[in-house]
């Protein structure tokens, strides 16, 4: 247990709940029931509660004001709930569970510059929210396992979830050693930052953490936010989105998302906007990323290393955009889709695949926007056999600024598909070496 939260305080209000059973075998499991109430601003309230035999432990802190500090800390437990409710400015709200079952935790706070912190260890099937509503709020959950040797190292079937809304808030969530054996579902993170800019969300889950998903959502004036999904392990689900109310925002955000493992997928989507960037890392076997942005001067890049990969990029209504995929595997399978409407010219496309039976595809412009969709460039590369390569592209190309397709294919039994409309200044080409 973390040390700065074991320190004494001196407070002006404390309500302390100890309960220890000795040698009552048979007899109904104790219950705790804790509630405090402040008013005003600078108040401290602290709630200790203590069982070892199991039973109903319950914890309600209610302050009105600035500047207070509450702390709830439970400690072996059967069943046990926590709630901390603060209304005011630079308030901070800490929640503290060891070794329970079916745990819950929750922290409200409106107001600005607060601070709030569930840390839930050594847990089956627990339960953590923060919620803030303002703005530069901070909200950390943290789902770990107990840190002494030879004791199981899981927090299975727990869930974490943080919901803010405002300018410049930060959330965290860290998932550590859950779900790494019994069946059911992984642990499940979600963070959504409504309504507001600057924003930075992060949840990571590992090492081994079995059927776990992670989503991130962003949007109604998703400006220069940032989104970061780690995993580590097997059987992973990573989703985030930026998106906007309308056809705006969603400027100078970015997305990433880092997967390790096995059977991963990932997709992130982006609405609107400009200026955006999307990258998904994914190592294993059986992968599937997927991007969308509807931006401007927005970047894609899939990097996928293993087997029996799927990436599919989507670019649309988007204005000097790079697209980037590399699959490195067997059996992959890439899709790049840019520009479906209007102004959809100096697209960038590029596909790198290695290994045997791959499928590559670049579409830039739609059907019939042969004076639109110009200027672009694709490119695939695949180094293996029985490959099959496809580019197609719409719209004008002039001499100093043609439309450019180019396939390069090293092995046997490859197959290439260019296909170029509009009219003028186009150029392919296509080489297939042994």
């Amino acid at each position: 247990m973390n040390q700065k939260f074991q320190q004494v305080r001196k407070l002006s209000a404390i309500a302390l709940a100890i309960g220890a059973l000795y040698g009552f075998a048979g007899s109904a499991a104790a219950q705790y029931v804790s509630n405090v109430s402040q008013s005003g601003a600078d108040n401290d309230a602290s709630v200790l509660q203590q069982n070892y035999f199991g039973g109903l432990q319950t914890v309600t802190i209610d302050q009105n004001g600035n500047g207070n500090n509450a702390t709830a800390e439970q400690l072996n437990s059967g069943q046990s709930s926590q709630t901390i409710l603060q209304n005011g400015d630079a308030n901070d709200g800490r929640i503290l569970q060891f070794r329970q079952a079916g745990a819950s935790a929750a922290i409200n706070q409106v107001g600005t510059a607060n601070s709030a912190y569930i840390e839930q260890t050594w847990l089956l099937g627990s339960s953590a929210s923060v919620t803030q509503g303002g703005s530069a709020n901070s909200g950390r959950i943290f789902q770990i396992p107990p840190v002494a040797p030879g004791l199981d190292p899981r927090a299975d079937y727990s869930s974490g979830r943080i919901n803010q809304q405002g300018d410049n808030n930060v959330a965290t969530i860290n998932q550590v050693g859950v779900n790494t054996s019994g069946p059911g579902n992984g642990a499940q993170a979600s963070i959504d930052q409504i309504g507001g800019n600057f924003n930075n969300a992060t949840i990571n889950q590992n090492p081994d953490s079995q059927r776990s998903s992670a989503s991130i959502f962003q949007g109604n004036g998703a400006n220069n936010n940032g989104a970061v999904v780690n995993q580590t392990g097997t059987d992973h689900q990573a989703s985030v989105t930026q998106a906007q109310n309308g056809f705006g925002g969603v400027q100078g955000s970015t997305a990433l998302v880092t997967q390790t493992g096995t059977a991963q997928s990932a997709v992130s989507d982006q609405r609107a906007g400009g200026g955006s960037s999307v990258t998904i890392l994914q190592s294993g076997d059986g992968n599937n990323a997927n991007a969308t942005q509807v931006t401007f001067n927005s970047s894609i890049t899939v990097n996928q290393a293993g087997s029996a990969h799927s990436a599919n990029v989507s670019q649309n209504l988007a204005l000097s955009t790079t697209a980037s995929v590399l699959q490195t595997g067997d059996a992959n399978v890439a899709n790049v889709n840019q520009g479906t409407t209007i102004n959809e010219n100096n697209n960038q496309a590029h596909v790198t695949q290695t290994g045997t039976g791959n499928n590559a595809s670049v579409s830039q412009g739609a059907p019939g926007t042969s004076g639109q969709a110009n200027f672009n460039e694709a490119t695939i590369l695949q180094n293996g056999s029985a490959n099959l390569a496809t580019i197609t592209q719409r719209g004008l190309g002039v001499g100093g600024n043609p439309n450019t397709a180019s396939v390069t294919q090293s092995g046997f039994g490859n197959v290439a598909h260019v296909t170029q409309g509009g009219g003028a200044g186009n150029h392919a080409t296509v080489v297939q070496n042994p």
